[in-house]
């Protein structure tokens, strides 16, 4: 673990965050190099001690997967009242998950988060409303590697946690089209949502031509019809523009199979972008766990966020 200054924000502020420190990890619970010891005097190989305060309200940790892998982020409070606030970002400081209260008692995690490539990704320990939050107190924040079973007695479901997100306060027109002839607003993002099979909230951001007209939608597939027909009586899925849910009449579902798997295509045409940015909103929600074949996805709320800048 190495002392290191980042300027990173987790949200837009005056705050510049200084001394952060770096927990290098490997892939199956490894340890790159000779790890010193934690700010919190407490070394467990992919668990570390540290503390949260107003002068020090969020430090950042690294930790190295394969693509594919599967991992598990917990922060924990242990002293003080914290409130603690997960948030996991990539490569170029992108915000790709968070988590407030998932764990219980004030807790933090992310579950079971898949990465689709190999790299370096950064665990942020901070508090709920970060520079303008008031807990303190010591935490632990640990990293599993490989798929983790929710804990007994423990839901895997339910609503995913998340700090209010701030409007971009612009806005678009939502409805029906043939999106197979669009652009798709995926292309628009700085990377693709990660795979997870439990609820997790992820934003990604990206750019928008304000006179183009695009298709946003979200994708379920299965291996076969039939695992898709049974999954889909679990499944529905909501968008909405700046808090604003988009009608239902607005929405279009196609189903369309190929590569070995049956499909079904949720989505909206968005034409008409105002202003300079946008916050947009898909959740994908399973009422039960469903299985698509190869992976148990567990029951409750998958929430996709698109922070987009409009630009002429």
């Amino acid at each position: 673990m190495y002392p290191q200054y980042s300027p990173y924000n987790l949200q837009p502020s005056g705050d510049d965050i200084a001394g952060v420190q770096r927990l290098y990890g490997a892939g199956q619970g490894g340890v790159i190099g000779a790890p010193t010891a934690a700010p919190g005097g407490e070394d467990q190989g992919n668990a570390v001690v540290s503390t949260i305060s107003d002068s020090q309200f969020a430090e950042f940790w690294d930790f190295d997967v394969a693509a594919g892998e599967y991992v598990t982020i917990t922060m924990e409070a242990l002293s003080g009242g914290l409130d603690p606030l997960l948030v996991i970002l990539d490569a170029n400081n992108q915000v790709i998950a968070y988590d407030d209260d998932s764990a219980g008692d004030l807790n933090a995690v992310v579950r079971n988060i898949r990465f689709p490539q190999s790299g370096t990704y950064t665990a942020a320990a901070t508090r709920f409303e970060q520079a303008q939050g008031y807990t303190e107190g010591q935490y632990r924040l640990t990293l599993d590697f490989g798929f983790t079973d929710p804990p007994a007695g423990g839901s895997a479901g339910g609503a995913a946690t998340r700090t209010p997100s701030p409007t971009g306060g612009g806005s678009v027109t939502a409805s029906r089209g043939d999106l197979a002839a669009l652009p798709n607003l995926a292309e628009t993002l700085n990377g693709a949502f990660v795979d997870s099979v439990t609820p997790i909230v992820q934003r990604k951001t990206g750019t928008v031509r304000a006179g183009e007209t695009y298709a946003w939608s979200v994708t379920w597939c299965a291996t076969s019809a039939a695992a898709l027909e049974r999954g889909l009586r679990a499944i529905s899925v909501t968008f909405a523009i700046e808090g604003d849910p988009v009608p239902s009449s607005a929405v279009t579902e196609g189903r369309r199979e190929g590569d070995g798997l049956a499909c079904v295509d949720y989505g909206v045409a968005l034409a008409g972008w105002q202003g300079s940015s946008v916050l947009l909103s898909a959740t994908l929600r399973l009422s039960a766990p469903v299985l698509d074949g190869i992976s148990i996805y567990q029951a409750g709320d998958y929430i996709y966020e698109y922070a987009l800048m409009i630009t002429s």
